[in-house]
């Protein structure tokens, strides 16, 4: 029961008043400074150990990381769902937790270049192992990674995140060879 009072006071949802860390000006606040550090310490813990748990570790980068987590989370009523965490921790605590790093995840994306998105959606077809104009052309015409953001998050991160996805496709797909070239051609295009 603990752990679930630790992982309701996480910060909101998405974007929530993350309060920075003060110098505290008295003793009486500073006590109290410490347990509030103490607390966001332990639930950044919390969420690390969960990301951990749930294999986030062993995905080659945060798209792969994002695309994972918004596959954890039910359509209907947006709450993750892990086999094993979820049966572990309880389905409301692993919720909370999982939705936490799936925010975490979505904030570093938001600050990547578009370079990085175009090397972390290279590595994610590679990772795939799927053919990579198929994918280009799927997420060009579906759009389904727009359904991979924070339930929570603000329109305007949402729109940011599209765009650099959107620009990333179009980075990949200006690089792909003509489908009428010959295979010294496409060889010397990627040089």
């Amino acid at each position: 029961m603990e752990l679930l009072k630790l992982v309701n006071q996480m910060p909101n949802r998405f974007f929530g008043a993350l309060r920075k860390r003060s110098a505290p000006a008295a003793s009486a606040d500073s006590v109290r400074a410490r347990r509030m550090a103490g607390t966001a310490s332990a639930r950044w813990d919390i969420i690390d150990n969960v990301a951990r748990e749930a294999g986030l570790d062993t995905f080659p980068n945060d798209l792969t990381r994002l695309l994972y987590l918004a596959s954890l989370r039910d359509c209907n009523s947006g709450a993750y769902l892990h086999p094993q965490l979820s049966a572990r921790m309880g389905t409301e605590v692993a919720d909370h937790a999982l939705c936490a790093c799936h925010d975490r995840v979505f904030r570093r994306l938001l600050i990547t270049p578009i370079s990085g998105y175009v090397v972390q959606l290279e590595e994610y077809i590679r990772y795939a192992r799927a053919d990579r104009s198929t994918v280009l052309n799927t997420w060009q015409s579906l759009r389904a990674y727009r359904a991979t953001v924070p339930v929570l998050a603000l329109p305007v991160y949402c729109e940011i995140f599209w765009l650099n996805i959107e620009l990333a496709l179009t980075v990949l797909q200006a690089k792909r060879p003509p489908a009428d070239a010959k295979p010294q051609d496409a060889a010397s295009r990627w040089n």
